[in-house]
């Protein structure tokens, strides 16, 4: 075990490192604001900034083109090469024994079935 001294206490930082931190924080995670336009942006926004007004559908079209081209390009003209199957797959195991329980006729009624059997024959 080790012991721990007086010199191993926690070093809290001070006001000014504290506010120092924040503000480098602050810096680094907070959104740049826009700027204040003399024209204001409809409220309608979609995720792509864009409002849903009629003035932007070209827009919001060429965006949507260029961020699902990958999508948009459809399926190809051929399938791809035949490939060897390098694989088995076996239902049945030839080498294992199964055992089936077959179904037993309860005693009680054998007696009553094997008169029916006869009375049909």
């Amino acid at each position: 075990m080790t012991r721990h001294t007086g010199e191993d206490k926690l070093r809290l930082p001070t006001v000014d490192e504290s506010m120092a931190l924040l503000e480098v924080m602050r810096k680094r995670y907070e959104r740049p604001r826009a700027s204040t336009n003399q024209n204001p942006k409809p409220k309608t926004k979609g995720k792509d900034g864009m409002g849903l007004l009629e003035e932007n559908v070209p827009r919001l079209r060429q965006h949507w083109y260029e961020r699902y081209q990958e999508i948009l390009q459809g399926t190809r003209e051929q399938l791809p090469l035949l490939r060897e199957v390098n694989h088995k797959i076996n239902l049945v195991d030839p080498a294992m024994r199964y055992k089936y329980h077959l179904a037993v006729m309860p005693y009680s009624t054998k007696g009553r079935f094997s008169q029916e059997a006869q009375q049909i024959h």
